[in-house]
């Protein structure tokens, strides 16, 4: 079975837990990083391109309330803000979860972990940390789309922006020269 190329990036105070991540994810994906202290999280982050986070929530021993994971999140979001955040925690609060997500992470997973549904999650994160990644290197690129005001283009354009705001995948059809790929980057850079 051949691994997705994305690096994901495991933070947890409890080693048994970075292992048991680590040891379940590197079958399915090239690079795992692991930490165990989120302060040298801004460091990683620095030196490494990172496509997914999975970020423990609580840190210091009977604090469960998950602020300090939280506060990760937001840094994180500032110094990386394609980089998708996937919060774990033992202490599974649905306020805690809400304000999560809120402040940008991209789901949710509770200690201890069922390997199917965190390898779903994780698939799920590193295709959202694709296509974030490659929107914002086609809105560096874009110069140019259709130019046109008829009732064709007109058409073209409102279905492309609704598919944008969708998951769906999008087949192309048509002639040599008549736009595809100016349609399709359309298309990702909408959204």
């Amino acid at each position: 079975m051949k691994k997705t190329q994305a690096s994901i990036l495991i933070i947890d105070d409890q080693d048994d837990i970075l292992f048991s991540a680590k040891m379940l994810l590197k079958k399915y994906f090239e690079t795992i990083y692991t930490l165990n202290n989120p302060k040298n999280v801004v460091q990683l982050l620095a030196e490494n391109p990172i496509d997914l986070i999975l970020l423990d929530m609580n840190y210091r021993i009977g604090f469960e309330d998950g602020k300090e994971g939280l506060y990760l999140l937001k840094e994180i979001k500032k110094l990386a803000p394609h980089t998708v955040v996937i919060l774990m925690t033992a202490f599974g609060k649905v306020e805690t979860a809400v304000e999560g997500l809120k402040s940008g992470a991209f789901d949710y997973v509770l200690k201890p972990w069922d390997n199917e549904k965190m390898l779903e999650t994780v698939k799920k994160g590193v295709f959202k940390s694709r296509k974030n990644n490659t929107k914002a290197i086609q809105n560096e690129n874009i110069t140019s789309y259709f130019i046109g005001t008829s009732k064709s283009i007109k058409k073209a354009y409102s279905l492309a922006e609704k598919v944008a705001k969708t998951d769906a995948n999008v087949l192309i059809l048509g002639e040599n020269g008549t736009g595809k790929y100016v349609l399709a980057n359309y298309i990702a850079s909408t959204f």
